[in-house]
């Protein structure tokens, strides 16, 4: 992953160490179009930053302060941000004041992904802020020496902190949902930076501190003061905002839309024809034909507004590609999605080696109903709900298989559930909806494609989802909201069926689609049968052919298998036959584990 690599010590980093984080950051160095530098290299601080050419980032170096900005803001020039940044350090670095209330208005104030790292030369003191939603995933850990290690990518942290532990939970968690909850990882000890998250390590203290400015409190600003109307009218106004702010910082590297049969791309396609902006269209047929649905209404959206287009057809994942997939990002994406990195090459050979992928990601989070659709009285009905609907691997197996005591599952995730801030349980799952997936499943997939080239996602705009957290559930049901902002941005689109997994469903009957679809999501049991039995998990005894060597050999000698695993529960389900998504989700634990092997036996 492209990105920052820091250490912060209490104690003088000697040349010793910084040999050690200089091996760490180059495990960030993916291919030869990376390049790592080093920012800052003080007596307690190290800052490098490894990426390709395009990869965007900013420096300002104004004496006072050295302030570099990964990502990009989209709503302000570079000079500006790097102004209001030397205010905020000044402010961050000498006031005795709470700086949350500071933190907080600036990150809420400038939309876009980015983190943004203030050092101070005459102290080399530091501060560091992730943007609202914690678009660019920032994993860290904390040493028994008070050193804390902060990067981008988890591989810098193991590798600086010498961390070979992995994490039982932490693993069983990513067996049963395909992610981990809250800020718990797979290693044991490294962490997740939450969202509109401050940390500081200031030289009078000479102790890192993190501190959350921004806690997202779904369901509280709801205003039904407005008609359906108004809010379609302001949500298209600050699509086609986003989408141009996007647009703009590309400064002329060409821009490919990724389309689908789906409502959220086509919003953001007609938002760039709109905004005016030069772009092409494209949409991937997967190697098992499950999206071929897509095709002919991404087609017709594309002709509509009159841009290029064409489809990329991808075939089965190569062993190596899911080898990479899993090196990329230490596990990070499921084995599953290693076919993306096809799309990635076809889209780069077809832009000449240099683009920019908008997408529709987060429209899906922000444009619909939050809450349930069976209602939950309390934290222990929220679980079970949870545990019936969106789990792989059942509860009792993973707990089974991680030697685990019964009931570890479900407490650490009741735990994670209680502590998000609204008061009842259904808006408590209106939080997992809106943040807690998107923010660990969602959000470190896109990540993936940053490996490449950087994305363009407007709905995850600040002020776009601020409004939409406005917005009454009536309004957002039966895709009431979305058809009023479709007909802002174009009436024509509107004829153009939303293309669902089976069939094409007419926007005069999207409201009864969506409630048959909440008729079935209130029977959680059969949603769930209905869910796999539609995402390509019929194949009961899935196997990737070329990996089966591979995986029986770090089954049978890995050590660290052994560590966590109990062997024979593991041999007896993986020889018993394995549903797809099931065996891929093993199959990225078991090819994280080799690859904690391989640097064992490395160093």
């Amino acid at each position: 992953m492209p990105g920052l690599a820091i250490c912060m010590s209490p104690e003088p980093i000697d040349l010793d160490r910084r040999s050690v984080l200089r091996r760490a950051a180059s495990k960030m160095r993916h291919n030869s179009r990376y390049t790592t530098e080093i920012i800052i290299e003080s007596d307690h601080v190290d800052i490098q930053f490894s990426s390709y050419s395009r990869y965007p980032r900013a420096l300002h170096d104004n004496g006072e302060f050295c302030i570099f900005v990964e990502g990009s803001i989209y709503n302000k020039s570079k000079p500006q941000v790097g102004s209001e940044l030397t205010q905020l350090g000044r402010f961050l670095m000498s006031s005795k004041e709470p700086p949350e209330s500071r933190a907080e208005n600036w990150i809420l104030e400038n939309d876009g992904e980015y983190i943004a790292v203030l050092f101070e030369k005459a102290t080399g003191g530091l501060a560091i802020l992730s943007d609202a939603l914690g678009r660019l995933p920032l994993y860290y850990q904390s040493l028994p020496t008070g050193e804390m290690l902060l990067a981008r990518e988890p591989k810098y942290v193991v590798s600086a902190a010498s961390n070979s532990h992995l994490d039982r939970i932490g693993i069983g968690q990513f067996l049963m949902f395909g992610y981990n909850l809250g800020t718990r990882t797979m290693s044991d000890g490294l962490s997740r930076v939450e969202p509109a998250t401050l940390i500081r390590f200031l030289p009078e203290a000479m102790t890192p501190e993190i501190r959350r400015v921004r806690h997202w409190f779904v369901g509280s600003e709801i205003d039904s003061s407005m008609q359906l109307t108004q809010y379609a009218e302001s949500a298209a106004s600050l699509l086609c905002e986003a989408t141009r702010n996007r647009a703009r910082v590309a400064n002329g590297v060409p821009i490919s839309m990724a389309l689908s049969g789906g409502l959220d791309s086509r919003a953001v396609i007609l938002a760039l024809a709109r905004e005016k902006v030069e772009f092409t269209s494209h949409t991937c047929v997967d190697y098992d034909g499950a999206n071929a649905n897509d095709v002919a209404m991404a087609e017709r959206v594309s002709d509509l507004i009159g841009c290029p287009w064409r489809q990329f057809h991808l075939s089965e994942p190569t062993n190596d590609e899911i080898l990479t997939i899993v090196s990329n990002q230490e596990g990070g994406s499921v084995t599953w999605m290693a076919a993306a990195l096809q799309h990635y090459r076809m889209l780069e050979q077809y832009q000449n080696d240099s683009v920019i992928m908008f997408t529709g990601d987060g429209g899906g989070n922000v444009m619909y109903p939050f809450l349930p659709a069976v209602s939950v009285n309390s934290v222990e009905g929220l679980l079970k709900l949870t545990f019936d609907t969106v789990y792989y691997w059942d509860v009792r197996a993973v707990e089974e298989l991680l030697r685990l005591k019964t009931g570890d599952l479900r407490q650490v995730a009741e735990a994670e559930f209680e502590s998000y801030p609204e008061q009842s349980a259904n808006w408590k799952y209106a939080h997992s909806k809106f943040l807690g997936r998107p923010y660990r499943f969602i959000m470190e997939g896109e990540d993936r494609t940053r490996f490449y080239f950087w994305m363009g996602t407007p709905f995850w705009s600040t002020q776009l989802v601020r409004e939409l957290l406005r917005v009454p559930e009536s309004f957002k049901s039966n895709y009431r909201l979305f058809r009023a902002m479709l007909r802002q941005l174009n009436p024509e689109s509107t004829r153009i069926p939303y293309s669902a997994t089976l069939i094409n469903v007419p926007f005069h009957l999207l409201p009864l689609y969506a409630r048959g679809n909440s008729m079935i999501k209130s029977h959680p049991r059969l949603y769930r049968y209905l869910r796999t039995l539609l995402v390509r998990n019929k194949a009961p005894n899935f196997s990737q052919p070329g990996l089966e060597h591979t995986l029986r050999k770090v089954i049978n000698t890995s050590p660290t298998v052994a560590e966590y695993f109990d062997i024979d529960s593991l041999r007896r389900v993986f020889d018993g036959g394995l549903p797809r998504m099931n065996y891929h989700l093993l199959t990225t634990v078991l090819l994280r584990i080799r690859l904690l092997d391989q640097d064992a036996t490395n160093c």
